[in-house]
């Protein structure tokens, strides 16, 4: 794809989920803990039985600087487990997440103008998929670099065909 169709393309992709956002409500989106302050329920477990066993055998033990390092500890996996509780409470650990944001249809037929783009929307509405416009901002690369195969497919059908009757 030249680069000129594939900075219209971007452009149309940018442009279309600028002004869905710009004009949508509060209503179209809710503020969600960002994943990588998650952890897993493994990791969780992982982390407060070996934490919860150390106490207990320091317990057990009459060294106080043995039970001081493993309250230290024990603090420092209660911090990691309850971080993604506090951080509910906080918006720099949060994100926008868009719910029910299907890309309108004069926002596709707008990114169909664009031949390349066309070729992966179609692709995608006959296998039944719906587009978001969370799915086009963060995938645009994709798309775009879908296209270029999908291009390069079709123009190996004409090939493809001569090779079948020869």
């Amino acid at each position: 794809m030249s680069n000129q169709a594939h900075a219209d393309a971007h452009e149309r992709i940018e442009k279309v989920v600028t002004r869905y956002r710009e004009n949508e409500g509060s209503e179209n989106f809710t503020y969600e803990v960002k994943d990588k302050y998650y952890l897993s329920k493994a990791a969780m477990t992982v982390l407060t039985i070996p934490g919860s066993l150390l106490l207990a055998i320091a317990w057990k033990t009459s060294s106080v600087t043995i039970r001081f390092y493993s309250l230290a500890m024990l603090s420092v996996i209660f911090l990691i487990i309850a971080f993604p509780v506090i951080a509910h409470f906080f918006k720099a650990f949060q994100e926008r997440v868009w719910k029910d944001d299907f890309v309108s249809d004069d926002d596709i037929l707008y990114l169909c103008e664009n031949d390349n783009l066309k070729l992966v929307i179609v692709e995608e509405i006959k296998a039944g998929m719906e587009l978001t416009y969370t799915d086009l901002y963060k995938n645009k690369d994709d798309y775009i670099d879908r296209s270029y195969w999908l291009r390069k497919q079709e123009m190996k059908k004409g090939l493809l065909s001569k090779i079948e009757r020869v």
